[in-house]
């Protein structure tokens, strides 16, 4: 394995750069509750790209477990904790306590909680803003969708919109994902809870995508809505884990990407293959079960061939990075980086490394700035931002 700072270069020398983030003191602002000072940037990591120098800078630290974020509209940022806490970056400083809290969520470090979150597309008039977590039941637990209000101090009336009939008692392949639509509907990705042979099975919403209204229903032009033995809310069926949802920026239509390396336009109706296909780290893209002959399944968008862990997916539309613009951008859990990979007319381009070796990504995120910003995972998470070197 190769050196983990082999193709770095530090502003400051390493020692010097941690001595400033140990000693970050508090601050305070005016009618709000003391909040912690913001690391100092200048121990930022620099890397060289295809098209432009950039630098990590760290936002907030010492979150435990941190799963995702959401931009507010005055630039401030939510962060979910996956012990179901809620947190606030507010003007660049992590406050202490949470804004809020998802109560009762089936929490186990690392793998299950709350998990995502995004914010109601009309949240200026209703204050609404949506998360998808991991709930306890008899039956083990499933994944939830629920909402609540935030008020720009805190979180309040967080109440489940929907409930997935995706019962199980293992924990393994946790992860929910949702985005909504440009129509206001909610795409919800529920992965396969470990029990993987139920993702082909059109009886429950175990391994699937789902479209939902905002309030929590199936929208009457679902494409199962109607069938005999299919839940209303299926849009997709036959998925592994999914890590990430996104809407493409021009066309309105759902992205996903999958824990087993691979990145699908969602059609309604289609069925992309688990536990029958897998790529990267799970098949190589070639059959490893027995699947039916009458059944036509979905090649993924991109497969990729190494595997790399995937997490989060990020279309990039902002001018900060303008050779980047209509990219997809992915974390990575084993790479522990970020990979950039350009879209063609008949499929996936040119795909590069932005950095490797750094640390567990968990989630990528376009800020409301035109700048790309991350989690990293573990009990001393960060929020990180990429910004490009000015020469």
């Amino acid at each position: 394995m190769k050196c983990p700072f082999s193709h770095l270069r530090y502003f400051l020398t390493p020692f010097l750069a941690l001595t400033i983030l140990a000693f970050t003191t508090a601050c305070s602002r005016a009618e709000a509750p003391e909040l912690e000072s913001p690391p100092e940037e200048v121990g930022a990591l620099a890397f060289d790209t295809t098209h432009y120098p950039i630098r990590l800078v760290t936002i907030a630290e010492g979150l435990s477990f941190p799963y995702t974020l959401a931009f507010l509209p005055d630039g401030d940022i939510l962060v979910t904790l996956m012990n179901g806490e809620v947190r606030i970056i507010r003007d660049g400083v992590l406050a202490p306590d949470p804004v809020g809290v998802v109560p009762d969520v089936h929490y186990l470090p690392g793998s299950g909680g709350l998990m995502d979150i995004a914010l109601h597309p009309d949240f200026s008039e209703n204050n609404l803003i949506y998360f998808t977590y991991n709930k306890p039941g008899e039956g083990g637990s499933t994944n939830a969708l629920a909402r609540g209000t935030f008020d720009g101090t805190e979180l309040t009336n967080v109440t489940d919109v929907f409930v997935s009939d995706a019962w199980g008692m293992r924990d393994g392949n946790l992860s929910s994902r949702m985005a909504f639509a440009p129509d206001s509907t909610v795409y919800m990705a529920v992965s396969h809870h470990g029990l993987q042979d139920r993702a082909q099975e059109p009886g429950d919403h175990l391994g699937k995508v789902l479209r939902l209204n905002d309030e929590g229903s199936a929208p009457e032009d679902n494409p199962f809505v109607g069938r005999a033995g299919y839940r209303p809310e299926i849009f997709t069926f036959g998925h592994r884990n999914l890590h990430g949802v996104a809407i493409h920026p021009e066309t309105g239509e759902p992205w996903t990407q999958e824990h087993g390396d691979e990145v699908n336009r969602i059609t309604a109706g289609a069925n992309y293959g688990w536990p029958y296909l897998g790529v990267g780290g799970a098949g190589g893209g070639q059959p490893i079960g027995n699947p039916p002959s009458d059944v036509e399944f979905t090649a993924p968008y991109i497969a990729m061939s190494t595997a790399m862990g995937t997490h989060g997916l990020m279309f990039y539309s902002g001018d900060r990075f303008p050779e980047w613009q209509g990219n997809i951008f992915i974390g990575g859990s084993r790479s522990l980086g970020i990979r950039r990979f350009e879209l063609g007319e008949d499929g996936p381009g040119i795909s590069e490394d932005l950095f490797t070796d750094f640390q567990e990504i968990r989630d990528v995120r376009q800020g409301p700035d035109g700048l790309i910003y991350f989690i990293t995972n573990g009990e001393a998470g960060t929020v990180m931002r990429i910004e490009p070197v000015q020469n």
